[in-house]
């Protein structure tokens, strides 16, 4: 679990959120999940995850980026299933 961790935590610092496809943090907190669903550092990640992209939407909406937000939109809905504090 330790080395799925390391490489969520690495995953989001180079902003690989949920892309690239199995080499981004959700994929590896979701593994993580997996073993262990009541691991407090992969659910706080998973949320890190959704906030993110919450944020995301909000700047791209202000900016006018329909598109982006969009694009933005369709990605947190994969992470909103297991993020508990949707907006």
């Amino acid at each position: 679990m330790s080395e799925y961790m390391a490489k969520a935590e690495e995953s989001f610092a180079q902003f690989y959120l949920t892309t690239p496809a199995e080499k981004n943090a959700y994929y590896y907190y979701k593994q993580v999940l997996g073993i262990d669903p009541d691991h407090e550092d992969a659910k706080n990640g998973t949320e890190k995850i959704f906030n993110q992209y919450v944020s995301l939407i909000e700047k791209a909406i202000d900016a006018g980026d329909n598109p982006l937000a969009k694009l933005y939109l369709g990605r947190i809905k994969e992470v909103s299933l297991g993020a508990s504090s949707q907006k």
